[in-house]
């Protein structure tokens, strides 16, 4: 099964297009680690019941991470979970996050192998 996605930018998350072609660039088999860790980084911001089609989908920031009291390790459990589920990840090989109470924000740093046993790494804010 071939696997194909639009590339997204790694910092500003904009689509990748070719600055004198503008063709879109696109990610997929040829590298399978870049694929799965922006299928990862998209699967991690993706909001609880964002998607019309699916609303049982996404993280659940609005309903237990943006909240005035969040509980950090449940979060961290669910950000884990999300990890572990996605397609393509093997194992978590490191996991540390902090949480800013007064900008509501939850900073991550992780590894994860994937199927393949290649490294993927994140390190950033949630969401």
């Amino acid at each position: 099964m071939s696997r194909l996605d639009i590339r997204l930018g790694v910092n500003s998350h904009d689509l990748e297009i070719g600055e004198e072609s503008f063709d879109l660039s696109l990610v997929g088999d040829t590298d399978l680690t870049e694929y799965t860790a922006q299928k990862l980084k998209i699967r991690l911001w993706f909001f609880l019941g964002e998607w019309f089609l699916d609303t049982a989908e996404g993280t659940p920031f609005y309903q237990e991470i943006l909240v005035k009291n969040p509980r950090v390790p449940h979060i961290e459990t669910l950000l884990k979970a999300r990890i572990l589920e996605s397609p393509n990840i093997e194992s978590l090989e490191s996991f540390a996050s902090e949480y800013d109470n007064a900008r509501r924000r939850f900073d991550v740093q992780f590894e994860a192998k994937t199927t393949e046993g290649e490294p993927i790494t994140f390190e950033g804010s949630i969401p």
